[in-house]
Parts: C-alpha cells; sequence; structure tokens
C-alpha cells in the first residue's frame, strides 16, 4: 500500500513561468546555454540574482522582465490544492521534490506549502531531477522505501528519474486525469 505521494511544483503545483520565457525567447543560438544556465541555477550552483543576469545577457531581456515572466507569472492549480488537502485529510504523507534554484517559501503561500511537511529543493541539495540521487535523498528524508511512494511531475524525464530510484510515477497532464491514475495507484 502507498503511503505517500511526492509532487513536483512547477508545472504540477504552479504554472511554470521558465518555460513559458523559453518558449519566447530561447532559439538554437541560445538554447544550450539558456537551459546550462537553468540547470546552474537548480542545482545551487549560482544565484538567482547571478542566474537573471546571465539570462538577461544571452537574450537581451531586461531583468525586470526576467523577474516578471520567470516569478511573478506563476499561478497556483488550486483545483489541485483541493485535491491534495483530501489526500492529506487521508492520511497520505504529502511532500515536495523540485529543481529550483531558491526558496520554495517564494512561490508557494504559506498555508500550502504547509500541506507537504517535507520538502526537497535542488539547490539545497545540489542535485536535479531526474538524478536518482535526488529522490533517494527525498525517501531517505520521508524514512520511506521508494515501494512506499508515488512521485508526479509534469517532466517525463523527471518521471523516468524516479522510476530508476523505484518509485511509481505519475507524468500530470491534467487535475481530471492525474485524479483518475492517483486513484488507482493508491488502491
Amino acid at each position: 500500500m502507498k503511503k505517500a505521494v511526492i509532487f513536483d511544483c512547477f508545472g504540477v503545483l504552479l504554472t511554470n513561468g521558465w518555460l513559458a520565457f523559453l518558449h519566447e525567447y530561447e532559439n538554437p543560438e541560445n538554447a544550450d546555454e539558456l537551459r546550462y544556465l537553468n540547470m546552474q541555477n537548480d542545482r545551487g550552483d549560482i544565484s538567482q540574482q547571478e542566474f537573471n543576469n546571465r539570462v538577461s545577457k544571452v537574450t537581451g531581456v531586461s531583468l525586470e522582465k526576467i523577474e516578471r515572466q520567470t516569478s511573478r507569472s506563476l499561478v497556483l492549480n488550486s483545483s489541485l490544492v483541493k485535491y491534495i488537502q483530501e489526500l492529506k485529510t487521508r492520511g497520505y504523507d504529502l511532500s515536495i521534490i523540485t529543481n529550483i534554484g531558491s526558496p520554495l517559501s517564494d512561490y508557494l503561500p504559506e498555508d500550502v506549502l504547509g500541506l507537504f511537511p517535507v520538502v526537497t529543493e535542488s539547490f539545497r541539495a545540489h542535485c536535479i531531477k531526474p538524478s536518482v540521487e535526488i529522490y533517494h535523498l527525498h525517501l531517505s528524508k520521508l524514512g520511506l522505501s521508494a515501494s512506499d511512494a508515488i512521485f508526479i511531475d509534469d517532466s517525463q524525464d523527471n518521471c523516468d528519474g524516479a522510476e530508476l530510484a523505484g518509485i511509481n510515477s505519475l507524468q500530470f497532464i491534467d487535475n481530471k486525469s492525474l485524479k483518475i491514475k492517483l486513484e488507482n495507484l493508491l488502491k
């Protein structure tokens, strides 16, 4: 029986401002550099400010616009949060693994973040999804084995990383299909 549900944040709990930014400003000349900078930031190798400065240099986009599009454009998936509250009342351990370059508390409201007693932020862990290392670290924090958990992420690569770590995973597409698939796994 599954005891824990592990969520990704960006693209699941919140819309992903960085991906929207990439869709607008990424091109064949800067794609590799932008993705590398994002990986460095998520891993904690460079600060959020350094990341923003370097992205600005690569794209020519102002710092103000970068900050507005990547962090202030985030929208909470309120319907999913209601379902998560239901999962909590049913006794499931809820937690988050997220690739992020700064504290998650900068993005999620306190009452929502409070639903997740265990949070693994990539910049603090110095490893990123889909590396199996971050999943093993998170399971250790939970005190559970991989077979006790289900991982939910919008990225298939990150779901594949969880599977390599022995964790059942679900790729998030939309709330309705997630609820159906998750309920089937929780049986």
